[in-house]
């Protein structure tokens, strides 16, 4: 038991059970074994665990729906965060552009642009996020040319 650390089940002066963390250490001191331990009652931090799971379970549902929502579709979406990475790929994304899911989320979404556009993307996009300079593209469809996974380029409408 010294040494350890363990879960233990507290008694309040109440009579009420709270969770607590124990940990218990031993001394020699003049040839007497001493004992101490440190007790601390841990139930807001179970509280907090509780809920982050909780939380965690919903936001994992909410993004199985927005995915199933985006994979009914037939036009292609990609989501990518604020440094340019791809988060989500829809089913139809995988068909036009080759890749799958695994090969394509987390690369940069300027691998799937011409090499013109893809030296200047990085740059557009923190101008965007930090200043919101550059918003025209945002809100308009546009025709760009985009890259497949071997290679090829075609033209696509772009709507951000």
């Amino acid at each position: 038991m010294a040494g350890e650390v363990r879960e233990v089940e507290g008694c309040g002066a109440d009579g009420s059970s709270f969770p607590m963390r124990m940990s218990v250490s031993e001394v020699n001191c003049d040839g007497q074994h001493l004992f101490t331990a440190i007790l601390r009652d841990i139930t807001k931090e179970k509280e907090d665990a509780a809920r982050l799971i909780a939380a965690n379970q919903v936001i994992k549902l909410e993004r199985s729906k927005l995915q199933a929502l985006l994979d009914s579709t037939v036009e292609g979406f990609i989501v990518i965060n604020s440094v340019g990475l791809i988060e989500s790929f829809n089913k139809s994304a995988i068909k036009i552009f080759g890749y799958t899911p695994d090969e394509i989320v987390g690369c940069n979404v300027s691998v799937l642009m011409n090499n013109k556009i893809a030296r200047r993307h990085n740059r557009y996009l923190k101008r965007y996020i930090t200043k919101g300079e550059g918003g025209s593209v945002v809100g308009h469809a546009r025709e760009v040319t985009a890259k497949k996974k071997n290679g090829q380029e075609f033209q696509i409408l772009l709507s951000i």
